[in-house]
């Protein structure tokens, strides 16, 4: 269980979830200080993507 209260955690009630995380610069997150670098990001997109078309492929 995270300390961050993410949409996961609200959904999981009604619903399966989860989260995809990507690095960030020293290990900073869920402060003004956090980044991410864009090929990290597209990298986390390509990974939901990847989910997204899993599950409508059924």
């Amino acid at each position: 269980m995270s300390g961050a209260n993410h949409d996961a955690n609200s959904l999981s009630s009604v619903m399966n979830s989860g989260l995809i995380f990507i690095p960030c610069r020293n290990g900073v997150s869920h402060n003004p200080k956090e980044y991410a670098a864009p090929e990290d990001i597209a990298r986390g997109a390509e990974v939901l993507l990847g989910t997204v078309m899993q599950l409508q492929a059924g």
